[in-house]
């Protein structure tokens, strides 16, 4: 039986005043990694956002997993709200 991969990352909101460091799982989804994101930025979760990976500036897919994104141990996000308002 094979033992789950995880990698360590970091996500900043969107003004990069506040941060979590994370183990996550790299079968996990990108859209689940946003709604726990969101959950532990303690951003509104009815705001619709993003999550981009600072090292290459690329918009995550919804559908991605962390593997199939090419995550690597250390990458830091960053949640980008799309509030119409601001």
């Amino acid at each position: 039986m094979s033992q789950e991969q995880y990698v360590q990352v970091t996500v900043w909101d969107q003004n990069e005043t506040n941060k979590k460091d994370v183990d996550v799982p790299l079968s996990m989804k990108m859209r689940a990694f946003k709604e726990a994101a969101k959950q532990a930025l303690k951003v509104d979760a009815a705001l619709p956002c993003r999550i981009q990976l600072k090292r290459t500036g690329t918009d995550m897919n919804d559908e991605d997993t962390f593997q199939s994104a090419g995550i690597q141990n250390k990458d830091v996000f960053k949640l980008i709200t799309n509030n119409p308002g601001g």
